[in-house]
């Protein structure tokens, strides 16, 4: 039987399809990430600067994990350091610029769910925000791994200027996760940039993962936009009582 240049040209990219559909599924394992801050303190003033150079310095010492299994994945900061670092105000700080919120993502329903705490509340934010990324064709090896540049731009009112994001992901593990709740590229993120916040993969470890990944439930459910207008609202009132 002969078979067209077209039919099997289409059973080919089906069958590829398939297959990676199906590795994505059977991929599942753990990350850690990095994370340090691109400064430029020649306009600061220098008590601001000593203040500012200390927080930075601290974000040396943060790492961050990221379990994914299947469509799912969870995201959070290594729970030791808040214990070991609870009384040190650098930490904090450094911790606020990094990130504390711990990220569960659904790429099945394109969800992101931030269990955070502001003002001594405990939210439960959900994001279904679609996160359109530029993929570009300037590669770099990061881990050994052939990385592709992708880009992306956030503006929101806490972002008014935009949040530029810049990640690196490689095909060779074909998993659609990253740090931060980001996700949809074909690929893991090894390493991403929001604006000067840089993360970078440390170590990957692809294995079967004994402990479930949950979908956080205690916490004030909201939607991120009302979310981000409820914060801006208390930014508002602090500063007119000041």
């Amino acid at each position: 039987m002969i078979y067209s240049s077209r039919i099997v040209y289409i059973f080919v990219f089906f069958l590829f399809f398939f297959f990676s559909s199906k590795s994505q599924n059977l991929i599942e394992g753990y990350t850690t990430y990095s994370v340090s801050f691109d400064y430029n303190d020649k306009n600061e003033d220098i008590d601001i600067k000593d203040l500012f150079r200390k927080t930075i310095e601290k974000l040396d010492e943060l790492s961050y994990r990221l379990i994914f299994k299947k469509n799912l994945s969870y995201y959070s900061i290594e729970k030791q350091l808040i214990k070991d670092f609870e009384n040190d105000i650098y930490m904090k700080s450094a911790i606020k610029i990094a990130g504390d919120a711990e990220i569960y993502t659904d790429i099945n329903s394109d969800l992101n769910l931030l269990k955070k705490e502001f003002l001594g509340d405990r939210f439960l934010i959900s994001d279904t925000t679609k996160q359109y990324w530029t993929v570009l064709k300037e590669t770099k090896t990061i881990k050994g791994f052939k990385c592709f540049k992708a880009t992306l731009k956030i503006e929101n009112d806490l972002n008014p200027k935009g949040l530029k994001v810049t990640a690196w992901f490689t095909h060779q593990i074909p998993i659609t996760f990253g740090p931060k709740g980001y996700h949809g590229l074909p690929g893991l993120i090894l390493e991403l940039s929001e604006n000067n916040l840089k993360f970078k993969i440390n170590n990957i470890s692809i294995e079967k993962v004994k402990e479930p990944i949950k979908e956080p439930t205690s916490g004030i459910s909201i939607s991120y936009n009302d979310y981000i207008e409820y914060v801006n609202n208390k930014i508002n009132e602090f500063n007119y009582k000041n």
